[in-house]
């Protein structure tokens, strides 16, 4: 279960008789109002009244908690805009093994000056702050920090830098999956890729394989009267292009890859249903493309100079082939443009003979993997 940070219970306690000055129950109330109720200035409002009340008064026990709840609902509606001064005065306060314990509080502040300013010591004290965090029970915070610095290292091409990040995303991510699939895919695919960048070596062709098919298995247990999400088609098909990229790459380089017996080991592992095996009431008539033109190697973006995958989607009516698209590409340029106007081309051809059973020509969901590779 993921950890959600709000004030709820805390505001409990309100109205007790002390003598020790405490936040005002009013504010208290405004601000869990606001947050399930609110629009976003709302929210900014009650959000910066209660770390106003909580700052002024530090001998409420509850402050530290009021001033990290305020500052990390600054961050979610307007991008740590008046985080740092409630952030920093609950790491000031005396930390207990009650929420926010001490790792969250320095976690908060640390993304709150990244967010304002990302530079090497602010990244620095982030990647501390993370570290310390990756084994402990996600939380709002630690979800949007691992995705943010995720998704920052993406548009750079240090792969060990991301390797790394993406990594510990994935490990904080692990335990839940079943609600945050899309989060982990993201992070393990990335992961393993970048990884591929460092030092290319079996090890990412088998982890690749088992993504794949834990992602199938994943599909396999959605409801088939519903429509799968789109980022489990998305990360699926991404995986397999990967796994076909990593794979050709090896065997390019005469370096070891697995075999596609071990590939089959590996998906008999799961429970696995690929994207495109739909129940019919009709066996699918058996045929394939007629691959005219054939496929061509773009050279000015060849992947390495050796590979790139790319997985097609297409549905046949009637035997008239349509809505070809791209499912994923590896690289994300270069190849699925030459695939495409390819594979526009392309007839589809019915084999002569066929099962004695009646058999169907039309079918959605048609998945077809292509590999550009330069030969040895």
């Amino acid at each position: 279960m993921i950890r959600i940070l709000m004030v709820f219970l805390a505001a409990a306690a309100v109205g007790s008789a002390s003598a020790v000055a405490e936040v005002p129950g009013e504010t208290i109330r405004a601000f869990n109002t606001a947050v399930t109720e609110g629009d976003a200035e709302a929210r900014r409002r009650a959000a910066t009244d209660l770390a106003a009340a909580a700052m002024s008064t530090p001998e409420d026990e509850r402050a530290a908690l009021f001033a990290f709840e305020s500052a990390w609902t600054l961050c979610e509606i307007d991008r740590c805009e008046g985080a740092s001064e409630p952030a920093r005065f609950a790491a000031s306060q005396p930390a207990g093994e009650e929420h926010p314990v001490a790792a969250d509080r320095a976690l908060l502040v640390a993304y709150v000056d990244w967010t304002a300013k990302k530079n090497r010591r602010t990244r620095a004290t982030l990647d501390e702050a993370l570290t310390a965090v990756v084994n402990t029970e996600p939380s709002m915070l630690s979800l949007a920090a691992f995705s943010n610095r995720l998704a920052s290292d993406m548009d750079g091409r240090n792969w060990k830098r991301l390797m790394d990040s993406a990594g510990q995303a994935a490990r904080h991510f692990e335990s839940i999956k079943h609600v945050a699939g899309r989060l982990w895919s993201f992070a393990r695919t990335a992961e393993i890729a970048a990884s591929f960048n460092v030092r290319p070596d079996i090890e990412q062709h088998r982890a690749m394989a088992h993504l794949e098919s834990e992602l199938g298995a994943m599909y396999a247990a959605v409801d088939h009267d519903t429509e799968a999400p789109d980022w489990l088609k998305k990360t699926y098909y991404g995986a397999s292009a990967w796994k076909l990229a990593i794979g050709a790459h090896l065997y390019a380089l005469d370096e070891p890859h697995l075999s596609d017996d071990e590939l089959d080991e590996i998906q008999g592992q799961y429970d696995l249903m690929t994207l495109d095996n739909v129940e019919e009431d009709l066996p699918f008539c058996e045929g394939d493309f007629n691959y005219s033109p054939p496929l061509r190697f773009p050279r000015s973006s060849a992947f390495r100079g050796l590979v790139g995958s790319v997985i097609l989607g297409f549905a046949i009516d009637e035997g008239e082939v349509r809505d070809i698209a791209v499912l994923a590409a590896v690289p994300e340029d270069g190849f699925k443009e030459r695939a495409l106007n390819a594979a526009k081309r392309w007839q589809w051809e019915w084999d002569e003979i066929q099962p004695e059973q009646p058999c169907t020509k039309s079918r959605e969901n048609i998945a077809l993997p292509l590999v550009f590779q330069l030969r040895r």
